[in-house]
């Protein structure tokens, strides 16, 4: 009975001493927090250096003795930044698990998903349709050539001759529309030698300015009524000779011209013209 109890008690010892072996290097407390962020440091300078394998391990060093989920973020950073997508994306989702309620979760998923699309494969583009063969086709055999069915294809016939009195009909109604545009003119004088007129009427002293502004718009209504009369006149003469004008023997096109003639004691329309 001795026996046996002195083998459990060294059994235990045994166990005792190598629990305190293993956790011997281990740091504990203030300790651990300080050695953490020992290794945080080194990696965030290996970070910023480029060194983007050292700062994983020490990254990784830093996780293992405070297991804070902000290191595994850290992981995946450096992972991405060194080019190895597939681990960056492992410790991607490794930290959204661990801290289901982080601040930056949507920030986090975004980089997920474009690391998932470039992990994708895309599928490659469908091969294009092969045009088919050309078809041969028989060429006809030569034949005896067709005999002459004596039959003239006719010519189409040759365009009608312009009217002679053409130019006559358009220099008429270019003229009557000159006419009644003077016309309206004369009118638009006429309201305004009237509107003068009241206003000289109106005036409560004699202004001559009135006057004569009204006495100029009734001789410029004169002028342009006369002009305008003349004109619509012509034009419609014009207008009647083009219609009733014959075919010339000569074969030579009319030619007609209208210029206004306005004077200090005349007005009124010249024409010259070949008929």
């Amino acid at each position: 009975m001795f026996v046996r109890l002195v083998c459990v008690l060294s059994l235990l010892g045994v166990l005792a001493g190598a629990s305190t072996a293993a956790w011997a290097g281990r740091p504990s407390g203030k300790k651990a927090a300080a050695t953490a962020r020992a290794h945080y440091k080194k990696g965030m300078k290996a970070y910023d250096l480029g060194r983007f394998d050292e700062a994983v391990s020490e990254f990784e060093a830093a996780y293992d003795i405070d297991d804070n989920s902000a290191y595994l973020f850290n992981i995946a950073q450096a992972y991405r930044r060194g080019n190895n997508d597939s681990k960056a994306l492992e410790f991607y989702r490794t930290y959204l698990r661990k801290a289901p309620d982080a601040a930056d979760r949507a920030n986090v998923e975004s980089i997920i998903a474009k690391i998932e699309k470039q992990l994708t494969p895309t599928a490659p583009p469908p091969a294009a349709p092969t045009a088919p063969a050309p078809v041969p086709v028989a060429r006809p055999s030569a034949g005896p050539a067709p005999a002459f069915s004596g039959q003239v294809v006719s010519q189409a016939p040759p365009p009608a001759a312009e009217h002679p009195g053409r130019g006559l009909r358009i220099a008429g109604i270019t003229t009557a529309a000159v006419g009644l545009a003077a016309c309206g003119a004369g009118v638009a004088f006429a309201f305004r030698a009237k509107s003068k007129d009241d206003d000289a009427a109106n005036s409560p002293v004699y202004n001559p300015q009135l006057k004569k502004d009204a006495d100029n718009a009734r001789t410029y209504t004169y002028v342009f009524f006369g002009v305008g009369g003349a004109a619509v006149a012509t034009g419609v003469v014009l207008a009647i000779l083009g219609w009733t004008t014959p075919a010339p023997s000569s074969g030579a096109p009319s030619v007609t011209s209208v210029q206004p003639i306005i004077g200090p004691s005349m007005t009124g329309l010249a024409f010259a013209g070949a008929f």
